[in-house]
């Protein structure tokens, strides 16, 4: 089992071995005059890194100085978001855009993949994604990360992957039905199921027996990220309304709120990581199971930061 974390605080466990890339872009590593395809990037960054490099080869003359002089943004504004320092704000991007040669579609993919990264709107992102699969070759190029999307999106094609390990358990909608808390449709379950056995999740073996084989997920930042954010607030729901529909002796709720500083928020987050790997053992175990739990760990804050804290992105 690997955890699998794409930002500060948000980690996805489960019984799948996940390739966690960050700020990574799927592309592969292109030669600098080659035309880098934007649609195989999943990061604007190391999109733009290779972009303005390409340019930098094929014109004479060309140089982030200049670029950013005929753009209208200061010039070492370029050098910290290529580094991470800054995000780009859609503003910058709008300044660039008539210079950095990209085609209509291009920079339409560009902008999505910018709102996906850096929007703090759930819904903002999720718009920018289905911009971003109206394109073929973004969809031909990302099979394998739409693929965890769908995954992670529906909280119960998780949950019926993992029931896989209990003892009675038989891949038939019907029983799934009527195991599960939550009450799904059959075709949804027979959704879940099909997609699962097609893509790997679950595989029926020869005898009939169900086996969970291992699993990559594909972690890249900007879509993995909106599936984690989707799952954590599917599971956070159910929390909530098992607090008033499931027996007390079968569930268990702890809270504490204090205040504390950075330095102590930071060790904080150590003890909660620690505290999911000791639980994580417990499902690995060889015992038998009969049922099936979700644990989460939360920590948020009740008030601001103090002002000297927020970042803000300077053009």
């Amino acid at each position: 089992m690997v955890n699998c974390p794409i930002e500060v605080g948000t980690v996805f466990s489960g019984r799948i071995n996940a390739k966690a890339v960050g700020h990574m872009s799927v592309a592969r590593k292109v030669p600098k005059k080659e035309r880098p395809d934007v649609f195989r990037f999943h990061d604007y960054r190391v999109f733009l890194k290779d972009w303005l490099g390409f340019l930098k080869s094929s014109q004479s003359g060309f140089s982030m100085r200049a670029l950013a002089e005929r753009a209208g943004v200061a010039k070492g504004y370029l050098p910290m978001v290529l580094s991470g320092e800054r995000a780009l704000s859609a503003k910058s991007l709008a300044k660039l855009a008539p210079h950095l040669e990209l085609a209509e579609s291009e920079l339409s993919y560009l902008q999505a993949l910018l709102i996906l990264t850096e929007a703090d709107s759930q819904e903002e992102r999720l718009d920018a994604l289905k911009k971003m699969k109206r394109f073929r070759s973004f969809r031909q190029e990302s099979s394998r990360e739409l693929e965890v999307y769908q995954y992670l999106t529906k909280w119960f094609y998780v949950a019926i992957r993992e029931m896989a390990t209990m003892n009675d358990f038989r891949l038939e909608p019907s029983w799934i039905q009527a195991r599960l808390r939550v009450k799904l449709s059959l075709k949804e379950i027979e959704g879940a199921i099909e997609f699962l056995t097609q893509n790997g999740f679950l595989l029926r073996k020869p005898d009939g027996s169900i086996e969970m084989p291992d699993k990559q997920l594909e972690c890249f930042s900007g879509i993995f990220r909106l599936s984690l954010f989707q799952f954590h607030q599917q599971m956070f729901d159910l929390a909530a309304d098992a607090m008033s529909s499931v027996p007390r002796e079968e569930r268990h709720i702890l809270g504490h709120t204090f205040a504390l500083s950075q330095a102590q928020f930071d060790e904080l987050r150590r003890v909660m990581e620690e505290a999911l790997k000791k639980v994580t053992v417990l499902g690995e175990a060889p015992d038998p199971k009969d049922r099936l739990y979700h644990f989460g760990l939360f920590a948020i804050p009740l008030s601001q930061s103090p002002k000297g804290d927020l970042h803000e992105n300077a053009e």
